[in-house]
Formats: C-alpha cells, structure tokens, sequence
C-alpha cells in the first residue's frame, strides 16, 4: 500500500516576498491573505498614479528631447517600478505539499508548517468539494488546511483537536482516500466514521 502522497510546489502569488512578509507579521493565514490582496491591489494603484503624474509633469522634456538623460530616467523608472512590483508581489511558488500515511499517524507538511494527527483520534473523514471546504469549513478557526494550489476535492480530517483539510491532485486525493480508509479501519481506539 502507498503511503506517501504529494503536490508540487505551484506558482502563487500569495508566496510571493510580499506574501511572505505578511505572513511572518500576520499569524492568521486567511488574514495575511486578506491582507495580501489589499497591499497588492494598492501597490497596483499607487504605480498607476505615479505613472500618471511623472508623465504628466516629464512629458514636455520627454518629448523634447526623447534620447535625452530625463527620458532614459523616465523609461528606465517606469521599467523598474513594474519588475519590483512584478518580483515583490506577484512571483512566488506555494512550498510542495507532502501527506505521509504511517502505521498510526498522517503527517503533513508544506514548508514549514507541518500536522500530525494520529489516525486513532480521526472521528471522521468527509471528502468535500474545494468550493465547500473554502465556504463552509475554512472560515472557522480549528481547520489547519494543507492544499495544493487549486484543488476539485479536500478531505476534512476531523479530531477532538479540531480539523485538518488535506487537498491534493485529484489523483493522489483518490489514492489517499482508499489508503486512509483502510488505515484509520485498522487503527486501534477509536472507529472512525468513514465517508470517504
């Protein structure tokens, strides 16, 4: 039986050193997100005005003397603030995502957050739909969610501690899903309500 299951590293920008920044200051992970979308969308704006004003105060030198020290300043700025802004707040890869299934625990790790549940304290398994898991599950402050960039199915772990939710490629969803079914089925202690 397989027990190691994983998603690569995926491009997103919310690990991007923007993103990152945040969430080292922000310990709430859907709050650094928030925030994520907040600062980026002002520092969008914030380049597009200040484009507007250097143009609006540069354009009489600019088009005076195109070939000229103000315009290469100008061109050479305006090239500048779009790669800062591009390589500080939109470049990032979310840390691969490993989900290990051992003889009595399930361990997940992705970067440097890491889950173990013991599959003895597992009360019940649901696999739910990505849209579901983000509206209803998500919100409340006991889910530790460990997923891939954009899963179709997370699976909700849920122990007297609280809930993980575990979100992979549709095909190591599948193959985690049978391999815990027959893990958790086998564990000593506590039967699980499988629904997987």
């Amino acid at each position: 039986m397989r027990t190691r299951f994983s998603a690569p590293a995926q491009f997103d920008p919310s690990y991007s050193m923007l993103g990152r920044m945040l969430r080292r200051r922000i310990p709430d992970r859907k709050r650094a997100g928030a925030h994520f979308v907040v600062a980026s969308s002002v520092l969008v704006l914030v380049l597009v005005v200040v484009q507007f004003f250097a143009w609006s105060y540069l354009e009489p030198t600019v088009m005076a003397d195109p070939g000229g020290v103000a315009a290469t300043a100008f061109w050479i700025g305006q090239i500048a603030a779009v790669l800062l802004l591009v390589f500080g707040a939109v470049l990032g890869r979310a840390p691969k995502l490993v989900v290990t299934l051992s003889g009595r625990h399930l361990d997940a790790v992705q970067g440097s957050r890491a889950a173990r549940v013991p599959l003895s304290e597992i009360e019940e398994i649901l696999p739910v739909s990505a849209v579901q898991f983000h509206r209803e599950y998500l919100p409340f402050a006991d889910v530790r969610a460990f997923t891939c960039r954009a899963p179709k199915a997370v699976m909700v772990i849920r122990t007297s501690e609280g809930a993980l939710g575990i979100g992979l490629p549709e095909s190591e969803h599948k193959e985690l899903c049978r391999a815990l079914r027959k893990s958790a089925a086998r564990a000593p202690g506590k039967t699980a309500a499988l629904a997987v």
